[in-house]
């Protein structure tokens, strides 16, 4: 028989007996004349909900409590957000949480270093390099970074340190650039000629690497090793001013008295530039992050003063998105505007509405209106700069250089006589003021008074030898004359102080022309050309040049290229049909060389 499997107890539903279950039943029911209990389903609803919110909140204080647990020591604490303007405080608390989220992530706490040092928060910054640094010990970034945090807070032995321990991890042109000038500056030569040295290896046309080896030989006396070193670079750099600086006293130092003076003639112009900076990526984007009005305007400059118009614009554009109550934010953005962006209706109309504002918050400051004017000038927007100019003037009549500016943009209207009464009141207000003289002189140059012209210009000279536009005006004004001897001399010397003078070229070019100098015209027709490339009267005056050589086909390419630049030009015309029609002698008579 087979047994029968007995089921546990335990996995058997189990019986009431049949007087229990009547007595469960009848004390589940409710007493006579007792009321039945009704729950509102809206109460239930609240404490469910009461509920949730309780989780929830506890969820994240738990999770906030696990990662601050989870944060390395030394992380730095948030600044106060409430006390940074919008843009900032966005930039802190994106890398912040970024760090927060990720921190094992070097990148993320070498973000967070790179924000906090834009932006000058200087012990945060450190103690985020560290933490980056500790995290990932062979990313160069991190002691580099520390490096210039230590450069900024002016700790020199750590600066050193760290650009020593940056080229460890990395051959960083930057950290080699720094470390060479800092022994350069501490007379330790021997140090800086080897870092030097060491960046032309690894960049031989690095141009601040050969710079700084000609400055340690100028240190040592070595002054032929100077001008070994520079000589060659006046032509591809002629307007960086410390090549000629250096040339002048190391020609002087040899006793080479006249090419020292050539140079201390060009040190007087104007428009030298500043020894250009090896590029450092890092520090680009730490530029990148910055939202601080004052050093956002210098960089603005910086980047004005190497003719980056576009940077610039960017960077005066987050000057006034940081602080819109900064004046001097507000002018150099309408400036941006106009250098960038030119003189159509959008750009004139959003650059005045930045200049008004700024004249809002600052009424009394004349220099930024001058620099407007000028930049609308530059890109020949004269009525508008002679807005700007006679507004200043009616509140400070005895700006010198208001009345400068006025005169170069009334000129550009053809309004003379205007343009001269404000170009000898500003004479008069400041006689030696040597620009003024000049403009004054190519005005009466217009107006083919040439002696008076003259004497404007000589006068120009005598307050300013270096001065290139006006030895160039000189020529033309003796050219004029028919006093070709003195032209020559003064287009010459506009050339020694600025080789890349398009219009000398092409002065010096007729001169010889009419000299009989043919060959010799040719090259600075085709120097003016190199440095002008759209400069019609010259490619004209070098069509004519190799005309005269016989050169036929040559001279119709020169003409017609001419035609292409300046359609309509009518000696050119007349030059290409005069060639084409002709084979023998006589065709150069009949043309006439042009200056501009």
């Amino acid at each position: 028989m087979v047994k029968q499997v007995a089921v546990p107890s335990e996995s058997k539903p189990q019986e009431m007996s049949g007087k229990k279950k009547r007595s469960k039943e009848r004390s589940s029911e409710p007493a006579r004349g007792q009321a039945v209990p009704v729950i509102d389903p809206r109460r239930r609803l609240i404490r469910s909900a009461l509920g949730l919110c309780i989780s929830v909140c506890l969820a994240g204080l738990f999770l906030y409590i696990g990662s601050a647990r989870r944060l390395p020591p030394g992380f730095p604490d948030r600044p106060k957000l409430e006390q940074l303007t919008p843009l900032l405080r966005q930039l802190v608390q994106r890398a912040d949480s970024d760090a927060r989220t990720h921190p094992n992530s070097a990148e993320a706490l070498g973000g967070l270093a790179l924000a906090y040092h834009a932006n000058q928060f200087f012990p945060r910054a450190k103690q985020a390099y560290v933490l980056a640094a500790r995290l990932d010990p062979n990313d160069y970034r991190w002691s580099y970074g520390q490096a210039l945090l230590a450069e900024d807070r002016a700790e020199y032995q750590d600066f050193v340190e760290l650009l020593e321990r940056t080229l460890q991890l990395q051959n960083y042109l930057p950290a080699y650039q720094k470390l060479a000038e800092h022994y350069f500056k501490r007379d330790d030569l021997q140090k800086s000629t080897n870092l030097y040295s060491r960046l032309v290896e690894l960049e031989p046309s690095s141009l601040p690497a050969v710079v700084g080896l000609a400055r340690v030989s100028a240190k040592q006396g070595n002054w032929l090793s100077v001008i070994q070193r520079l000589e060659p670079l006046t032509k591809q750099y002629p307007r960086v001013r410390v090549i000629h600086q250096l040339l002048s006293d190391a020609y002087q130092a040899v006793g080479r008295s006249v090419q020292a003076s050539e140079n201390r003639r060009i040190l007087g112009q104007s428009n030298l530039v500043p020894l250009p900076e090896v590029k450092d990526p890092l520090r680009d984007q730490m530029d990148d992050l910055c939202y601080l009005p004052t050093p956002l305007l210098k960089l603005a400059y910086s980047a004005e003063s190497a003719g980056n118009y576009e940077r610039m614009l960017e960077l005066s554009r987050r000057a006034v998105g940081v602080d819109p109550g900064d004046a001097d934010a507000q002018h150099f953005l309408a400036r941006a505007i106009i250098l960038a962006h030119g003189i159509g209706s959008d750009a004139i109309s959003e650059a005045m509405s930045h200049r008004d504002e700024a004249l809002r918050l600052r009424a009394d400051y004349p220099d930024p209106l001058i620099m407007l004017g000028q930049a609308l000038i530059d890109r020949n927007g004269f009525k508008f700069a002679i807005i700007q100019l006679e507004m200043l003037l009616i509140s400070q009549p005895e700006q010198a250089e208001a009345h400068n500016a006025l005169g170069i943009a009334l000129t550009g209207e053809g309004r003379i006589a205007e343009a001269t009464a404000h170009l000898r009141e500003a004479i008069r207000l400041k006689p030696e003021y040597a620009e003024a003289h000049n403009n004054l002189g190519n005005l009466l140059f217009r107006q083919r008074n040439w002696k008076e012209a003259q004497a404007h210009y000589l006068r120009a000279l005598e307050l300013k030898p270096g001065y290139a536009e006006a030895n160039y005006n000189l020529g033309n004004a003796y050219a004029e004359e028919g006093k070709m001897e003195s032209a020559s001399v003064y287009f010459l010397s506009a050339l020694q102080l600025n080789p890349d003078h398009a219009q000398a070229h092409n002065g010096l070019g007729v001169v010889l022309l009419q000299q009989g100098k043919t060959q010799q015209a040719i090259a600075h027709f085709a120097d003016a050309v190199k440095f002008a490339p759209d400069f019609a009267q010259a490619q004209y005056n070098w069509g004519l040049a190799v005309a005269r050589k016989g050169k036929l086909e040559e001279a119709c390419l020169h003409f017609s290229e001419a035609l292409r630049i300046k359609p309509g030009y009518q000696q050119a015309e007349e030059s290409l049909r005069l060639v084409r029609t002709q084979q023998n002698k006589g065709i150069a008579g009949v043309m006439k060389s042009h200056r501009p």
